[in-house]
Parts: structure tokens; sequence; C-alpha cells
């Protein structure tokens, strides 16, 4: 696949002649291999620089030190690929295939090591993307992101190059190195910080002022190509880019930094919005808890009226994400309007016969608080709701504050699980149970030991839970507020095997990974206690703020416990039988009666988790898998024979253009001599970058008498077209090019050869002189 010479005798200087395509130290091959490895060392820079851009999305900066050296390998093997003068899809599939063995490599180290050594790595695929969709930004180290963007920036890397080198376009460099920094500035969720862009524009220029450098070395202004090399043009050029090139970064910096931004409520402003001032501003409501819960003056924040005989718990927002810092919030699809679907799972939903008249007097936030389930709300302004969680948040311009003095009517269900079959059901599979059902791989194994032995004696998932509630509001645990307000592995680890003391957080974060792990769907939900009945009315103060976790079962859907104890009483059906309540230590609650017929327990060992699938259900699963996988399978054969005859058509295109006999007649035999000059390249010969008259003798030796002769012919054309003073042409070129290229199709042996120089033609790759284009 290399490029071949074409060996006809040239004369030189001394009389001596010499192959072509031997050149002497110094002369244009020099230059050519130094350019190379100018170019490459520039886009390694470019490269780096630009994957510092995905630093802001991520706390673990990993991926960019193995970048690093991934990049390193990539540019180090186009450098000595092209010295050794390989074709360019030799250099491609060398680059990808090094690339590919090192990250599953990679990942045969940091994947799973139950898995098999080539399912590591779509598995760390896999992981990373579920990492990024459940998590806030900057994310939490994850090796799933690192290896997304370990290949992504590879990727890039040897896009840049083959742009730069292959192609030889170095400003098309400018899409492969602005996309980590556009993946950053578009996330809706952080502002792209300033150095982002100046680093990623940095690594361009370096790669502008590197052609800069080799187009200088190419210009031989007319004096002896022996005189070029003792003058450098590197300093100007440099030194011109940087005069250039650095003021004109750093005023768009600061022009994008002073121009004040316009809201849809027609103000301007310098900086970001914020609320409409107060403490209470919540965007994630479980950080902003305790605070609230620690006011040193309670106050007044909702008056609602209900025909509710028990008013339930307004909620805020859920929390569905839980890792090593605790529990967050995942990305929503949110959708416009005032009446809310039926609520996730739940089958035989009573009618909506609560009605509740809420007045909120300094509450800002963008969360409206309702009673769960809800089925409409009448409130002004502009609402959207998420349909899994039920969460309804302002749309509005000042959503952020959209709660402030808002008065607002609801029809909610009456949440009355029926105790009886609540202890029989099974464990739910809702719609978001990649987020509601993992138990991270690294959890503490103690926890995983407490939930056992807490759960063992229990038979059914809901008796299950029912302990666990038990258990977290037994006199072992107290309510605290001294504890640290985090809910990851260390402040769960200390609160439920060290000190037990905590408040509403702790307890609420216990019970939802502790359900998890007895195989039980479960998220933290975030809202006020109903609060206290003043008359007809209800008042629910600052301090009334509290977090519950909820639990997903099959018929009844999301279910809400109360495993925090002094604050507020379980609900009625998370009660087992022989458990006494809170409200009445006369009562005899039996909402969640144990089973007639327990099964004894013959030792502490957990019990298995029951498989809640339908095998129906895994088998149409399994279809629809096996059809995903066909489907993608053809999409990448369809993707791969589209890019693959991305060459060919561009070759036709460029052949249509020049033969189509349009132009001056100059122009004319200009396109004929380009044309030719393809087919040179396509057919593995370097151009003879010499007179048009010696390129014409030198192609001619390589056809037959009849393809020579048209080649010598249109060589005298293009030598009076661009030397004679007025050139009147009387040869139609195109008729020669056809012959010339059947010469050279006569000197292809194989079929092989052939095919490939009409479907991947070399003369797309090269560019406008040849192997590399360089003269």
């Amino acid at each position: 696949m290399g490029t071949r010479q074409l060996e006809t005798p040239a004369p030189t200087s001394q009389g001596r002649s010499q192959p072509i395509g031997l050149q002497r130290a110094g002369s244009p091959l020099q230059r050519r291999v130094l350019a190379s490895d100018r170019y490459g060392l520039a886009v390694f820079v470019a490269v780096v620089l630009a994957g510092l851009s995905l630093l802001p999305l991520t706390t673990d900066p990993t991926y960019l030190w193995l970048s690093v050296a991934l990049v390193g390998v990539v540019c180090l093997i186009g450098v000595i690929s092209r010295r050794l003068d390989l074709d360019p899809l030799i250099i491609l599939l060398v680059q990808v295939l090094v690339s590919g063995l090192a990250l599953f490599g990679l990942a045969g180290i940091a994947g799973n090591y139950d898995l098999g050594v080539f399912s590591r790595l779509p598995d760390l695929y896999s992981q990373g993307i579920a990492h990024m969709a459940s998590q806030t930004i900057p994310m939490a180290p994850s090796p799933g992101v690192t290896f997304l963007f370990l290949t992504g920036v590879v990727v890039l890397a040897i896009m840049t190059d083959h742009l730069v080198q292959t192609v030889e376009r170095p400003l098309w460099s400018l899409a492969p190195l602005l996309t980590p920094y556009l993946v950053t500035a578009l996330m809706p969720t952080i502002t792209a910080p300033w150095w982002t862009f100046a680093t990623m524009a940095l690594g361009f220029l370096v790669i502008l002022g590197t052609e800069g450098v080799n187009r200088a070395g190419q210009w031989t202004r007319g004096v002896n190509a022996d005189s070029i090399g003792k003058v450098s043009v590197a300093p100007l050029v440099w030194r011109t880019a940087a005069l250039v090139g650095i003021p004109t970064i750093v005023l768009a910096l600061v022009v994008a930094m002073v121009i004040p931004v316009r809201y849809s409520d027609g103000s301007w402003s310098l900086t970001p919005r914020t609320g409409s001032g107060g403490p209470l501003q919540l965007q994630n409501p479980a950080q902003d808890l305790k605070r609230n819960l620690s006011q040193p003056e309670d106050r007044l924040v909702i008056t609602y009226q209900t025909n509710a005989e028990d008013p339930e718990y307004l909620r805020l927002a859920t929390l569905p994400v839980f890792n090593a810092e605790g529990f967050s919030g995942a990305p929503i699809s949110l959708q416009n309007g005032t009446d809310l679907p039926p609520p996730p799972g739940l089958t035989d939903a009573p009618e909506p016969s609560i009605e509740t008249q809420l007045q909120i007097t300094e509450f800002n936030s963008q969360y409206l608080p309702l009673p769960y389930p809800t089925d409409r709300f009448d409130a002004p302004g502009d609402w959207a709701y998420d349909p899994e969680s039920l969460m309804v948040l302002g749309a509005g311009a000042n959503y952020e504050s959209a709660t402030a003095n808002l008065q607002y009517s609801v029809q909610s269900y009456p949440e009355e699980p029926d105790g009886a079959g609540l202890s029989q059901a099974e464990a739910g599979t809702p719609s978001d149970y990649q987020l509601t059902g993992e138990v991270p791989a690294d959890l503490p194994p103690e926890i995983i030991d407490l939930t056992n032995e807490v759960t063992a004696g229990a038979s059914t998932p809901a008796l299950k839970a029912a302990a666990i509630q038990s258990y977290l509001r037994s006199d072992e645990f107290s309510y605290s507020l001294e504890p640290s307000d985090s809910s990851g592995y260390d402040a769960l680890s200390e609160f439920l095997l060290e000190d037990k003391a905590g408040f509403c957080v702790q307890f609420a974060a216990s019970m939802a990974v502790m359900a998890r792990i007895s195989g039980i769907p479960s998220r933290m939900a975030v809202g006020f206690l109903p609060g206290t009945q003043v008359g007809d009315n209800y008042e629910v103060t600052i301090r009334n703020m509290h977090a519950w976790p909820e639990l997903y079962f099959e018929d009844y859907g999301w279910v809400r416990f109360e495993p925090t104890p002094s604050v507020a009483s379980p609900p009625a059906w998370t009660v087992t039988s022989s458990e006494p309540s809170e409200e009445s230590e006369e009562s005899e609650p039996t909402a969640v009666p144990e089973p007639e017929e327990s099964e004894p327990t013959a030792s502490a060992s957990p019990e298995p988790v029951p498989d809640t699938t339908d095998p129906s259900v895994q088998d149409d699963n399994d279809t629809w898998v096996i059809l995903g996988r066909v489907a993608l399978a053809l999409g990448v054969v369809a993707l791969t024979g589209l890019l693959g005859a991305i060459p060919y058509l561009i070759r036709n295109r460029r052949r249509r253009i020049r033969l189509s006999g349009t132009g001056s007649p100059r122009q004319q035999v200009e396109n004929a001599w380009s044309e030719v000059r393809d087919l040179v390249v396509d057919h593995g010969y370097e151009w003879p970058t010499t007179s048009p008259r010696d390129t014409g003798n030198r192609v001619s030796a390589r056809l037959d008498e009849r393809s020579a002769r048209s080649m010598q012919r249109l060589s005298v054309l293009v030598e009076r077209s661009r030397f004679s003073r007025e050139y009147l042409n009387t040869d139609d070129p195109v008729p020669l090019v056809k012959r010339i290229h059947a010469g050279l199709v006569a000197g292809e042996t194989g079929r092989v050869s052939r095919w490939l120089t009409r479907v991947w033609p070399r003369s797309v790759w090269t560019g406008r002189f040849g192997k590399r284009g360089l003269r």
C-alpha cells in the first residue's frame, strides 16, 4: 500500500541521473519529515489542552493522566509511520488498533473481574452512562466516566491527527478540539470556567503556528533550494501567532464576562440571577434541611385547610440516587401542566377526594409543596411536573422563588394502603429501578451485615421494611441535630454502627439504603410534616421540614415510611401487629399483620431476595435485547459502509467537475492536469514536482505507448497554457485524460489492487501535492 516511485532517470545539475523520489539531505524530503514531526508534537499538545475542558465535569482527574499517555502513543505512531512512508489508511488502522488494545487492557484491570475480559470495557461504558445520568456536576469518581472521557479524548486525537496531516486541513482541527469545551459549556447546571476556552484556543493556536512554520519552510522564494535551510522562520511565525492570537483570545474572554445577560422577563444583569432573598431558597432540598431546622426563630411558612382527617406530609422533592456522597437528585424530564398522571405503580387508586387550600408566606422555593399522591392543583404561574416522581417545579422566569406568597388549591388521593395486603406484596420494579434499586458495590459490608441481621425474622418485603423501621425507632437510636447533615457512607456507618444519634436525614437515608439491601426499591423524600392544627387551619413552620423514605411495592407503588423517632408517628400501615403504636399504648394496630403461617428461621443468615421478575416479561426483555443488538450491529455496518464510501464519492464528484468542459481553455487544461495528478497518486505513485514536460516524461515511462503519447501531449498543453501570452486550446484534454487513466489501470496487477484504487482513492487523503502534500 506504500507509495511507489517513478523511476525514470532524471538529469541532475551535474549531468548525472538518479531515481526519482531519492532526495538529497536538506531536500524537500527532509523538510517533509521535519514538518510531520512538528505536526505530531502540535497535535499532542493541542489535544491534551483540549482535554482539560472536561475537568469541571468530574472530581476525578484520572482520565487526564491516562489520556496524556494514550494521546502520546497515538501521535508517536503517526510520526513513526509517516517516517516509514506508510499509507495513511494503514496509519489510521494501527492507531485505532493500538488504542483499542490499550483501552481493553486498562478495562481488564479496572473493570468487573466477574465478567469476561472482552465484557469489561462495555460494562464500564454502561456504568459511566448510568453514573452521568444520575449525578450532579461535578460528578463523583467513577471508573465508567473515566473510560468514557478517556475514549473520547483518544478518538479526538486520532481525528485531529488525520485532519492535520492526512487531509492536510489544519483549520478543520478546530472541530474536534472544540468538542470537549462545548460538552462542558452546554451543561445546564454549570458555567464553563474561562480557562476551558483558553486552553482549547491555545492548543488550536499551536497547530496554526506549526502550520505557519511548515509552510514558510516550503517557500523558497525562487532561490536555490539548498539555501532555504540557512534561514529560520520559526521565531517570526511564533511571534506573529503570539501577537495576534493571544490578544484575540483574551479579548473574547473579557467580552464574554462583561456582556450582560438578558432574562425572559426583559431584565438584564451582569451576574447570574439568584432568588428573591431569604434563607429558604432550595436547589437541593436536602442540603438546606438541617440549616432550616436549626433556625434560631421558628417561623410560619405554610397555612392550609383540608378535609382530610389525618393530613398528609407536604412533599417537595425526591432524591433517587445514592452513592458515596449520599442521596441526590437525578435528571428529570418535565412536562407542563397542572393535571398530574396517576401515581406510578398504584393499581387500585381511590378517588381523589382530598381537597386542600394552601397559603405560603416566606418560603421561596422552586418546588411546590404537595401531598402525595396529587391528582391536580390550581396555582398561578407556570409549572411543570415529573411524571415519575410527581414533583412539581416552577417553570417561569422567577422559578427559584416560585412559591413566595403563593395561594393554591390541591386535589389529592387519600393515602390508605391496605396493611394486610401490603404485608404480602412483593417488591416492585419502578421505571427508574436502575437508580432506585441500585446498591453501590463499594457500600461498607458492615451496613449489609446489619441489615441482614435486622430483617432475618421477616418473610416478606413489607415485613422486612417494617422491621427496619422498628429497629431505627427503637431505644438504641436518638434524635439529634448535632451530627453531620451528610447521608454518605461515612455518615451512615457512624450513625448505624457507632453513636446511633442523628436527625431525619440519617434516619431516612439509613432506612432507604437498608431497604435496597433487602431488595426493595427506595428513594428519600424531602418536604414538611403536616404541622399543627389551630382551629380550622393547619400551620407549618420552618422547623417542620423533614426527610423520610419512600419504598416501592408491587400494586401499591411508592409507600411512605417514618423511621425518625420523637418527631412523627409511623403510618398505621407500616406497624406490625406485635409492635406497639406510639400514639396509644392501649391500641392494637394491626395494619401490617404477620402472616398466619410464618416460616421459622433456622439461622441468622439472610433470606435470599425473592425474584420479582415475571418470566414472560423477562423473555420479552431478552427478545428486545437481542433485537436491539442486531439493530445496533446493522447500524454499525451501515455507518461503516457509509463512512467507507465517502472517499469514493468525493473523488467521483471531483472528477466530474474537472472533466465537465466548463471554464476557459486554460482552466480546462489545468483541470485535466489536476485529474491526471490525482490518478497517478490513486495508483500508488508519488507525483513528480518538476516542470510539466519533465513530469510528463516521468509518468509516460509507466504507461503503454498510446497512453504515454497522451501524457506527453497533455504536458505540452499545460506548458503552453501557463507560459504563452494568449492561449487558444485546439485539443480537447478530456480524451487525453481517459487514455492516461486506461494506461494506469492496465499497469495494475490483481483485482484487489484495482478495487482498492477505485473505492479508496489516495488522492482524497494526500491532498493537492501528492503524498503528504509537500513539494
